[in-house]
């Protein structure tokens, strides 16, 4: 379906109405990704809460992406990051969950997520639907003074991986990735992300750090993530920049554009 993108007026955001960084009529969903689009996103999400809710919308956040909630991974002090509560009050007194909070997420704001996190996100997309439990330790196998080896702990076998619960279905996964694999094609977002000879899919992100209590118009953090190959994925890798110098490369772009300066580094790893 074509939604109408030319206008970026939600309920509670009268003072800074959503914008898109490049003038749209319409868009649909292929489309609404590949460019970026946060009106697009927005306007979905404002479909969602007007039909589920706002609980059942960051129910799913958490439930089905792991935002919000600690990976498991074997790490002292793991953020938990900040997912929003509806009813839940900040330390100051004010609603975390707002009017525009929705629309807000819908594009990356109002939500606080670990690296670790996003790349934990993107392999549900990538793996067929499961949630998993990042390790950083494969197996730890002791080696007795007779040469013989026993297996203190493996995070490989069959019993640990049947474990992760499938979260999303085959079918919502392959429209999301035929719309991410529009991303690093000519029109899209990182076409500077396309891995010559495979195919791929992902998406930039570029966020403006928050600078004594406000979004900075100077300080970013740009990003990449995607996977390759895009039909059976061989692995996920997130790119981050922090705060990358702020200008414009002609014929490239804003240089504190995710699309601009991490996807190219995601291309040559991949």
């Amino acid at each position: 379906e074509k939604i109408d993108t030319s206008k970026g007026n939600f309920p509670g955001r009268g003072r800074k109405p959503l914008t898109d960084t490049r003038f749209h009529h319409y868009l649909n969903m292929y489309l609404g990704l590949q460019k970026s689009s946060n009106i697009y996103c927005a306007t979905l999400v404002q479909r969602i809460i007007q039909n589920f809710g706002d609980e059942w919308y960051r129910a799913e956040l958490y439930n089905t992406f792991g935002f919000g909630r600690k990976t498991g991974i074997e790490l002292p002090g793991e953020t938990i990051g900040m997912l929003p509560t509806p009813g839940k009050k900040h330390p100051n007194g004010r609603l975390e969950w707002s009017t525009p909070t929705p629309y807000s997420m819908a594009m990356g704001h109002n939500i606080q997520a670990s690296s670790l996190q996003m790349a934990r996100a993107y392999a549900v997309i990538a793996n067929g639907g499961y949630l998993v439990e990042p390790t950083l330790i494969k197996k730890v196998i002791k080696t007795h003074s007779d040469g013989s080896r026993e297996i203190l702990l493996d995070h490989t076998t069959p019993e640990r991986v049947a474990s992760f619960p499938k979260v999303l279905d085959e079918a919502v996964i392959k429209e999301v990735v035929k719309a991410m694999k529009g991303v690093t094609k000519p029109g899209g977002g990182a076409p500077s992300a396309d891995i010559w000879g495979y195919t791929e899919a992902g998406k930039t992100g570029t966020t403006m750090k928050i600078i004594g209590g406000h979004y900075s118009e100077k300080s970013h953090f740009a990003s990449f993530l995607g996977f390759t190959p895009a039909d059976k994925p061989a692995f996920v890798v997130m790119v981050g920049m922090d705060e990358p110098a702020v200008g414009f490369i002609p014929g490239k772009g804003l240089n504190h554009f995710g699309g601009t300066c991490s996807a190219p580094v995601f291309r040559e790893i991949a």
